[in-house]
């Protein structure tokens, strides 16, 4: 993202803070804002009657004008008067004016016009309208217009942790992402190589909504965080990330959240998705939810969270979930179905007779809790009996091998799939091992270990075992 007047907006430590009065002369009411952080910082050196991108108080689109300003003193700033000290005029009388020694005449002290640390309020004009006044908050109440938002989205966040041994969590968690967030430390080096490895599996996976998130602003000065920041464009350039918006932020003082919040409603827009068709949902999480030492008659059955894909589903309908479990029978082990119950939903925090695709959702179930605790039923699909795609022991995937191996710190190229070795593949929420039967230029047949639920055309993440880790390759 680039800052208001082509400045990279970011703030050393501490950060400045103003109080802002910005006057609308079209209502003639008046508003309060705090600037913090490294908006604050951007004012620091700007004059009176500087334009100001309303990005700096919340309202993008806007254009507003520092038409004055006063310190903690109370002493107001000076069109006139160049620079931002304090200043003495000799004037011959008036209020507030600094008694000399006899025989001298009076001064008044001002401040210059340019903004400095010390100045404590900031007077605002707003020159120029944006299309709506809309202020992003995670808030009910907006503190620009002191009124109560309207609710437009609730978004729901799924954690891919970076360390590099759960590669496999973040693939799994990626298959249900309509966009994602790649957070990148200001304190480090870029690109750290899980971030390489976690930017290459977007692109694989098919995920090209991304919003860069410069973390940890506050924890470095102005210069590492621009040099941090020159690091992550070059990072991403011929990347799924290239032009995704960068957005500087300080987590632990909560600042430039609006313009992340901004960032997300414009570049991740709500997907649309097929409520005729079948319910389909990707399960990435099971639970048990019963305490040690319930008594029997208060135990509840398993719960199983993810994302719905397509159709929707309501509280009392009988769901399938495929592959289910691993039965034997006679001499011979095979894997069965299970069906059950919806016994309760919930979504946002909140229990639902029905929940549509879009956001996380949690099916409580009459399975026994022992098949569900622990992530037992990770990697599952679920839906109406009968509707699933099928469930498959082989599978014939089309290759595309990444050029470099990500990932690791040394710069390996990624050797041709070879016969008999062993793969991770990653479809949907599912991950498991598949072994190489018939290798070929860009394709392979492998036999999997544990069967997975796969539809023709699916994106599917192909990971080898390097140095004693999964990585990344194709």
């Amino acid at each position: 993202m680039k800052a208001p007047h082509g400045r990279h907006p970011l703030g050393g430590n501490p950060l400045a803070e103003f109080k802002a009065v910005i006057a609308d002369p079209k209502d003639g009411k008046s508003y309060k804002r705090d600037i913090t952080g490294h908006y604050a910082n951007a004012l620091i050196g700007k004059k009176l009657g500087d334009d100001l991108d309303g990005l700096y108080v919340g309202l993008p689109g806007y254009k507003l004008q520092i038409t004055g300003g006063s310190d903690k003193d109370g002493f107001p700033m000076r069109h006139d008067l160049p620079g931002p000290r304090r200043k003495g005029l000799l004037v011959s009388g008036g209020v507030g004016f600094h008694p000399m020694r006899p025989g001298m005449r009076k001064k008044k002290t001002v401040r210059g016009n340019t903004v400095s640390p010390d100045i404590l309020q900031l007077n605002l004009k707003i020159v120029v309208r944006g299309p709506k006044s809309i202020c992003y908050s995670n808030q009910e109440l907006c503190k620009i217009h002191n009124v109560k938002g309207e609710l437009q989205r609730i978004v729901s966040f799924v954690d891919s942790p970076g360390h590099e041994t759960l590669m496999a969590t973040m693939l799994s968690g990626a298959a249900i992402m309509d966009g994602a967030l790649l957070v990148i430390a200001a304190n480090e080096d870029c690109p750290q190589p899980q971030t390489k490895e976690h930017l290459m599996a977007l692109g694989i996976i098919g995920v090209d909504k991304i919003v860069i998130v410069q973390n940890k602003i506050d924890i470095v000065d102005p210069k590492q965080a621009e040099e941090n920041y020159k690091q992550i464009v070059a990072f991403v350039k011929g990347t799924v990330a290239q032009g995704a918006p960068i957005v500087p932020v300080s987590a632990h003082h909560e600042v430039n959240l609006d313009v992340l919040l901004m960032m997300i409603q414009k570049v991740i827009p709500t997907r649309p998705h097929e409520e005729s068709k079948p319910a389909k949902m990707y399960v990435a999480r099971s639970f048990d939810v019963n305490q040690p030492g319930i008594t029997p008659e208060k135990i509840v059955g398993g719960v199983l969270g993810g994302s719905l894909m397509q159709g929707k589903t309501k509280v009392g309908e009988e769901i399938e979930i495929s592959p289910g479990r691993q039965v034997t029978v006679g001499n011979k082990t095979e894997w069965k179905n299970l069906t059950t119950t919806v016994r309760s939903l919930q979504s946002g925090g909140a229990s639902r007779k029905e929940v549509r695709p879009g956001g996380l959702i949690a099916i409580g179930t009459n399975l026994d809790p022992v098949l569900t605790k622990a992530d037992g039923l990770v990697g599952r699909v679920v839906g109406p009996p009968g509707t699933l795609p099928e469930v498959v022991m082989k599978m014939s995937v089309e290759v595309n091998l990444l050029e470099r191996v990500v990932g690791v710190a040394e710069d390996l190229p990624v050797e041709g799939i070879k016969t008999s070795e062993p793969l991770m593949v990653s479809v949907g929420t599912a991950t498991t091992v598949g072994v190489v039967t018939s290798a070929r230029e860009n394709r392979a047949d492998m036999a999997l270990k544990i069967p997975v639920v796969a539809e023709l055309g699916q994106r599917v993440a192909v990971s080898r075992r390097i140095g004693g880790k999964w990585r990344l390759i194709g």
